[in-house]
């Protein structure tokens, strides 16, 4: 189980980087807004 999640989170590193990069991105967007 606990390797499932590790290989889930290595696998969806990149992924989870870029989504958090994103909403970063659209927070920053909507304060200037």
């Amino acid at each position: 189980m606990v390797e499932d999640v590790r290989n889930f989170s290595q696998r969806n590193r990149k992924m989870t980087s870029i989504i958090l990069s994103g909403v970063v991105a659209g927070c920053i967007l909507m304060w200037f807004c």
